[in-house]
């Protein structure tokens, strides 16, 4: 989260590794998308991913 809203402040803080980039002021809608696209590509987080 930044104060950062410009393109390209978006584009560098991709750039930079970081997941999303979500401006300030926060939408709790936008913080919970990000969220749960960040939680369907698990390799965010330290579970293993569903058997088929």
């Amino acid at each position: 989260m930044t104060a950062n809203a410009f393109e390209e402040d978006r584009k560098k803080a991709i750039k930079a590794g970081m997941n999303a980039h979500i401006a300030k002021p926060i939408s709790v809608d936008i913080i919970l998308e990000n969220l749960e696209r960040m939680r369907q590509n698990r390799k965010y987080f330290n579970e293993p991913a569903e058997k088929s």
